[in-house]
């Protein structure tokens, strides 16, 4: 069963964060506007708009370590992802089963 998210994004900037060999890193393109998970929290400086495979850099801010990736756009992937960093953590998205 595929896992699926509908409803706007709140902006709350969870899903631009993840935990890598246990440490906190964030996406340096994400301009933090509030508290992370608060609606309207962040935005994306550079993207106006995701596309596949779009270039990210996750940075550890406490010592500057980064990691490159790319986006993975409307795949399980980022499906998981979201759920697992957001949801009921501010993201405002709703998951359906279907």
């Amino acid at each position: 069963m595929a896992l699926k998210l509908k409803g706007d994004c709140n902006r709350c900037g969870r899903c631009c964060e993840a935990i890598i060999e246990g440490r906190r890193f964030r996406c340096t393109n994400l301009q933090v506007t509030n508290i992370i998970g608060l609606p309207k929290a962040s935005f994306c400086r550079v993207y106006k708009q995701r596309y596949d495979g779009m270039r990210i850099v996750m940075q550890d801010p406490s010592t500057g370590l980064a990691v490159d990736g790319t986006c993975a756009l409307n795949t399980e992937e980022e499906t998981k992802a979201v759920i697992d960093r957001g949801i009921g953590r501010g993201c405002s998205l709703e998951v359906c089963r279907g």
